[in-house]
């Protein structure tokens, strides 16, 4: 009777507001996530950012964090519910990361534990970190720093706290992006939504929501076509376990259009409808499409680049998932 009685644990729904800052938008959802289960998406916007080739770096920041503090005013104001906390997620340029790999040896055979991952792990870090803060010219701040594989003697070792070795190898993934700018999208935030605000590198984010969705899959290359960039993602049995990018995304088609053209971006866009439905002149519709196959071979070129230096090359039938918006798909 007393375990009938009993009440069962309630299980918390977090409210959530997601944010994406994209190369070229923000994009936001509002969201309930209960743990172990999937989000499920109460309301969504977003908001295109036009920048220009005269905007200097304090002018491109402050277009984004506006345009994210007027995503998160629509989705706010929405009269659903006001969220518990705001999750942002930050897509290239916005962020750098690496997957590292630490070595570590000794002649006599030791116990591998926790103290010596962290040892290792943060006293590269600390090395990343102040490489990346002398390139940049700022403070930076962590956003991810995560092991994805160890190995003992040269063996890949899913359990290897608490086994002898002579040598360990362990490979971690970390991000790093501006301190500015992480308390500009907070102050910008806060005027809209006083919660607390976490970061997470895109690729982290995307990784956790792929292994949610598309957990069947021992290997998967990720290729997710953003406006400015293209980002990949090379995952192992969900893990992350390598990524980069290249700077050729969605618009690289338009701009490169538009050059060529002599027409503006909403020209450009007219003239790619009017191509899609078939009722463009014959004469530009065949400009059109030679413009747009030498871009693609550009863009297959810097691809096959990029995939070689995640992958590597010998590497064969991995399933590919492209992602990106329906008109560039």
């Amino acid at each position: 009777m007393a375990l009938m009685s009993a009440k069962k644990k309630s299980i918390e729904a977090k409210k959530c507001l997601l944010l994406h800052f994209g190369s070229d938008r923000i994009m936001g959802a509002l969201a309930v996530m209960t743990e172990g289960e999937m989000p499920h998406i109460v309301e969504m916007a977003e908001k295109l950012v036009s920048v220009k080739e005269n905007h200097d770096e304090t002018e491109f920041v402050e277009l984004f964090t506006q345009a994210a503090a007027e995503v998160a005013n629509v989705l706010v104001h929405a009269e659903h519910f006001i969220p518990t906390t705001v999750y942002v997620s930050l897509e290239s340029p916005w962020y750098t990361g690496q997957t590292r790999t630490v070595y570590y040896s000794k002649k006599e055979p030791f116990i591998f534990s926790e103290k010596i991952v962290d040892h290792l792990v943060d006293e590269d870090f600390g090395s990343y970190r102040k490489e990346a803060e002398r390139a940049f010219g700022e403070r930076l701040h962590m956003l991810d720093k995560s092991v994805i594989m160890t190995k003992l003697n040269g063996y890949h070792v899913d359990q290897p706290v608490g086994k002898k070795a002579r040598e360990v190898v362990v490979s971690y993934y970390a991000s790093l992006t501006p301190q500015k700018l992480l308390d500009q999208i907070c102050d910008s935030l806060e005027k809209v939504v006083r919660t607390k605000i976490k970061f997470f590198s895109s690729s982290v984010a995307m990784s956790v929501a792929l292994y949610m969705t598309l957990e069947r899959y021992r290997k998967l290359l990720v290729v997710s076509i953003g406006g400015e960039v293209t980002e990949l993602l090379y995952l192992e049995n969900g893990i992350l376990m390598n990524s980069g990018t290249f700077p050729s995304g969605r618009n690289f088609l338009l701009h490169t259009l538009g050059n060529e053209l002599k027409q503006n971006a909403l020209e450009v866009f007219s003239l790619l409808n009017l191509c899609n439905s078939g009722r463009a002149h014959a004469g530009i519709a065949r400009r059109i499409e030679s413009i747009m196959g030498i871009v693609e071979d550009a863009w297959r070129t810097k691809l096959r680049k990029a995939v070689r230096e995640i992958v590597g090359p010998a590497e064969r039938d991995i399933p590919v998932l492209t992602v990106g918006a329906p008109d560039t798909l």
